[in-house]
């Protein structure tokens, strides 16, 4: 299935970071070249550390909270050490730890950190070496993303934008948009669209900031074992001329909440009856509401969401043509290909070398 799940979790990937994949991806990546009990990977002000700064926890004791996690991190010995040269050992009893620390160059007084332990042997240098590298890794891939012209942010529980990437800044900064300002906008369609649905799980929408159009992809990622801890990871992307309209806060719940079915289950190819039974209205006045309110018919919107997302991994993956033809909710390869080039201009083949990175 082509879920925008494959935007902010990939399970397969080969060097996982904290973005890329689960925090157990990551803890056993790491623990193949760092032997250690836990691990805390922040994004912080050192004068304001908070539970919106944990990003990835592993191994933590059971009872032990974000706050409480926060608090012993600020405090840490290790901290004010670690400032000054980037990285810093220290033991209590048997238990080891080594906290390396990366000053971000984009976000005044934001502070990327790693904190690593664990019973029995100090650790060596080659291991230092290994963990800041890992910390230098990861600051780099979210900055620097494989993908071209991906925007990043990764947002507190309360609406605070923890860091955004150079492409999310150089976005906001050309529209004249706070970031918070977007992210609190692309949150009231998701909530008119969802509702109470859960956070666990990945929620995407198109809308405009400033004069674009962007394509909005959100999920709410919870710290392992860390109860009150968690945070938005949100990718924008701008979509080219026509590729999906911008749809915002509609005047009909229920036309809202079809707009968020389609992008659920477009790969489906599901029918107008069963997208008017989700809203709970008959086909002929459904069919009527939602082109009134979207501006296209809903069979059109439905082909316009399946393009957009197979015009994506056209752009950002080397997924064979015809897995993206199946799992964008095509009958066949030959229905995309022709669908494609009537829609697009060009083929699915030509597209793909147009836009290679």
């Amino acid at each position: 299935m082509a879920s925008p799940d494959v935007l902010l979790i990939d399970e397969d990937a080969q060097t996982p970071t904290p973005w890329t994949a689960r925090v157990e991806h990551v803890q056993e990546w790491l623990s193949g070249r760092l032997d250690h009990d836990r691990l805390q990977f922040w994004l912080f002000t050192p004068k304001d550390v908070g539970v919106e700064g944990l990003v990835c926890s592993w191994g933590n004791p059971r009872g032990d909270g974000g706050d409480k996690l926060a608090k012993q991190f600020a405090r840490s010995e290790l901290m004010a050490r670690a400032q000054r040269s980037g990285r810093a050992v220290g033991a209590e009893g048997r238990e080891h730890a080594a906290l390396h620390l990366h000053p971000e160059t984009l976000m005044d007084d934001l502070w990327w950190g790693l904190l690593i332990s664990r019973k029995g042997k100090a650790f060596s240098d080659e291991e230092l070496d290994i963990a800041h590298t890992t910390l230098r890794f990861w600051q780099a891939a979210f900055n620097r993303p494989m993908e071209r012209g991906i925007g990043r942010m990764i947002v507190s529980s309360d609406g605070r934008v923890v860091h955004v990437n150079p492409g999310c800044k150089l976005l906001m900064l050309e529209e004249d948009v706070d970031p918070a300002t977007c992210f609190a906008g692309a949150q009231e369609i998701r909530t008119q669209r969802w509702g109470d649905e859960a956070n666990d799980r990945t929620f995407d929408i198109v809308k405009e900031i400033g004069g674009r159009v962007v394509w909005v992809v959100m999920r709410w990622m919870p710290c392992a074992g860390v109860q009150d801890a968690g945070h938005w990871r949100v990718e924008i992307r701008e979509l080219e001329e026509n590729e999906l309209p911008a749809v915002g806060i509609l005047e009909d719940d229920r036309i809202a909440r079809s707009v968020g079915f389609i992008h659920d289950h477009h790969h489906e190819a599901p029918s107008l009856a069963a997208i008017a039974n989700h809203a709970h209205i008959s086909p002929f006045h459904f069919h009527r509401l939602f082109t009134k309110q979207v501006g296209v018919s809903p069979k059109h919107y439905v082909q316009m969401k399946q393009l957009q997302v197979a015009r994506w991994r056209l752009r950002a993956q080397r997924t064979p043509i015809g897995q993206i033809a199946e799992e964008a909710g095509f009958a066949n390869h030959g229905h995309f290909t022709s669908t494609f080039r009537r829609v697009v201009g060009v083929s699915p083949t030509m597209y793909r070398t147009e836009n290679a990175g």
